[in-house]
Parts: structure tokens; sequence; C-alpha cells
């Protein structure tokens, strides 16, 4: 499965490196998601009512956030959408729940819309 980093994604990784307290993100992310998504091991409940195609499904995936020593459910969220016909998973957004508790559906729609 071929795993595909929106714009939005790299922005927000490049932008959480900046601040030095989110400095092991890439690390957390691979350790947490990465792995487990070029395995072809899907993680995370689908976040339904988005109106896609029935090929495609978006989740929402957990990973630590070692630099300040707080586990998956105070970490970061990856938002992710797996294409079945295209068989790739692009890579939406990423967002620390200490920033922002959680990301709209229409934010969601948002990022597809401009990447699909």
């Amino acid at each position: 499965m071929n795993i595909v980093p929106t714009n939005t994604f790299d922005q927000d990784v490049r932008d959480y490196i900046r601040k030095k307290k989110y400095r092991h993100i890439e690390d957390d992310l691979y350790d947490d998601i990465f792995k487990c998504l070029i395995n072809d091991i899907l993680i995370g409940d689908e976040i339904k009512g988005l109106n896609l195609s029935q090929s495609e499904h978006v989740y929402p995936a957990r990973a630590k956030h070692t630099s300040v020593n707080v586990g998956k459910t105070n970490g970061f969220r990856l938002i992710y959408l797996y294409s079945e016909s295209l068989s790739k998973i692009y890579l939406l957004t990423v967002y620390s729940k200490k920033d922002h508790e959680t990301i709209s559906k229409a934010e969601i729609k948002r990022i597809i819309k401009t990447y699909l």
C-alpha cells in the first residue's frame, strides 16, 4: 500500500517541529502509527458521515507525545484517508490534543476536497 502525505500534513509536521516541545513528532508518529500503516494495518475507528465513495474511508489514529511525556490520550491525532480502489493511504492532517480537542468533519472534507 502506498502512503501519500498531503501538503497540509507536511506543513502541520513542519509547524510542530519548529516548536521545541514537539521536536519528536516524527518519531512518535512513526512508532505509534506509521509502523502499522506500512504493514497494511488500518488503525482507528472510521469517521462516518463524510459522504465519501464506498471505497474511501477516513480514520483518526493516536500517537503518544514523548517530548512532554504524555500518552496517546493527550498526544497527537493523525487523520488519514484509505482509498481501497487506489490502494493508497493519504495522510490528511496531524494535530496535538493540547492545541485542538478535535477536528470538525467540515475541515476534514475541506482537506480531502483539496487533494482528491
